[in-house]
């Protein structure tokens, strides 16, 4: 046995040792022969010599541990004949099972649940009453195959027994699985995960899924298809939101439709007044996306325009201040107004707070960015002309004569390319009346001086011709193409020809 004095320490059996010390030194042999993948009979002699199967060899480690390991298929099989304790936990909880299942051992996970005589014993976890607990010990043994993505061994756990819809710190199980990792939310959900459970951070399964687009579109029409419920709230965020939200923000189409397709609610409200005021509508989500396609879908299925969030107003407010720079503004403001959405239309918030109509909160907001390059002034006349072109109403007078008038301060300048657009407005304005009353503090953009030469010359009988017909009619460009003019004096109506090119 020349192996067991290559030892720096005196072999075992050595009158110099006490039996204590002996004993420790066999387990440390024989876990060390399970470490080098020793034979068999080696082993065997080993435990005739005094080691013992289910002795510790340190930190509660046993030779069955150090055998799960190495995967050492014939030893454990040899220490479990010899009366080793397959429920035995080092320090920290872990178990060969742990580590069968940690490391993908097939073959030694299924033998080890053989010869378990609770099977279930480190399958299940009892949560002290807490939602979600702090481990004082190791994970579960079918959390740790599917953290490593060990498909078998996470199935025949579940067949044993391990509870699916066991809980974490961060959540239950299922709330814990990639959602691009299907096969393993179709396995949990097989063996009875509720797909309706919350993470820690109030997310559903569902919502992560819809949350990740393109890439788990699959795991969306699964978790549908075992009655995931589309229209709840999640419970952490400071904004409410749907799965619905969470697939607009995606912006993968396919997803938000197949939602709709199964019920989900664009207008939904919170429970809580707190919640009501914070809450998004789904459609302002998809006009910050800048994805037309996903807008053009939500106002199929029945979105309100109109409605109103916490900040901005409705969504054609939203689309003309929140996104006054971006490239697609005049895409989905022309959207927008296609399918019905009014630019003289105000609205109070859920703050009760009255937010004027987009076409004047437009102005406010251009006044407010002062930007002077000719890009951005040609990208405001489109916005502008896209307005008027819908109806959009502009009425110069004081307050104390028109509460609908415009009246934002003139302290700042107005930016490059003003005359142009001062002009154009004063032609397009429905009312210039009174103008005496007006304060050169409460007037927009436009001197009294240019409103007094507009007062002193009468308007063309064309002008007024035009002023009655979009006072009197409702404004867009497929109404006003049924009408018997010319093509040049329907754009005239629109209000599309007066204002120069930059």
């Amino acid at each position: 046995m020349r192996f067991l004095y290559d030892q720096e320490v005196p072999p075992p059996g050595s009158p110099t040792l006490g039996d204590e010390e002996n004993q420790k030194q066999l387990q440390r042999l024989l876990a060390d022969k399970i470490n080098t993948y020793a034979p068999i009979d080696d082993l065997r002699l080993l435990l005739v010599s005094g080691a013992k199967a289910d002795g510790v060899v340190t930190l509660g480690l046993t030779p069955l541990h150090y055998a799960c390991h190495k995967n050492y298929f014939d030893a454990a099989r040899l220490l479990i004949v010899r009366g080793a304790k397959v429920e035995a936990v080092d320090e920290v909880g872990y178990s060969a099972l742990h580590l069968c299942a940690e490391k993908g051992s097939f073959r030694l996970l299924k033998l080890l649940l053989e010869h378990m005589v609770n099977p279930d014993k480190y399958l299940s976890f009892e949560s002290k009453d807490q939602p979600y607990p702090i481990r004082d010990g190791a994970d579960e043994p079918l959390r740790l195959a599917i953290y490593q993505k060990h498909y078998e061994c996470a199935k025949l756990l579940l067949e044993m027994g391990a509870d699916p819809n066991a809980k974490y710190f961060d959540g239950p199980q299922i709330t814990l699985v990639d959602p691009k990792d299907i096969k393993y939310i179709k396995l949990l959900l097989e063996y009875g995960a509720d797909p309706n459970v919350r993470s820690r951070k109030g997310v559903t399964p569902l919502m992560k899924a819809c949350e990740s687009g393109e890439t788990s579109f699959e795991s969306v029409k699964l978790l549908l298809n075992h009655n995931a419920e589309v229209n709840v709230l999640n419970s952490k965020s400071s904004y409410p939101m749907t799965a619905l939200h969470y697939a607009v923000g995606s912006g993968y189409v396919d997803t938000v439709r197949l939602l709709l397709e199964n019920g989900a609610k664009q207008n939904l409200k919170p429970e809580s007044e707190y919640n009501t005021q914070r809450f998004p509508p789904v459609l302002h989500f998809a006009i910050m996306s800048g994805n037309l396609d996903i807008v053009q879908l939500l106002i199929d299925y029945g979105a309100n325009l109109h409605t109103p969030d916490g900040v901005y107003g409705n969504a054609v407010h939203l689309a003309v201040c929140f996104r006054i720079e971006a490239v697609d503004t005049v895409e989905m403001i022309e959207l927008l107004l296609n399918n019905g959405a009014d630019v003289n239309m105000g609205v109070i918030n859920p703050h009760n707070v009255f937010v004027r109509p987009p076409i004047e909160e437009f102005f406010r907001r251009l006044y407010k960015y002062e930007i002077e390059t000719n890009h951005g002034y040609r990208h405001w006349v489109k916005i502008v002309k896209l307005m008027f072109s819908y109806g959009g109403k502009f009425n110069i007078s004081p307050a104390s004569v028109d509460v609908k008038s415009m009246a934002v301060p003139t302290a700042k300048p107005w930016p490059k390319y003003a005359d142009n657009l001062n002009f154009y407005l004063l032609k397009m304005a429905a009312n210039v009346e009174n103008v005496e009353l007006i304060e050169p503090e409460n007037s927009i953009y436009i001197s009294r001086e240019q409103i007094h030469e507009l007062k002193t010359q009468p308007r063309k009988l064309l002008e007024k011709c035009r002023i009655y017909i979009r006072a009197n009619f409702d404004i867009s460009p497929s109404t006003v193409n049924q009408l018997p003019l010319s093509p040049l004096m329907r754009e005239y109506v629109l209000g599309t020809t007066d204002l120069p090119q930059a």
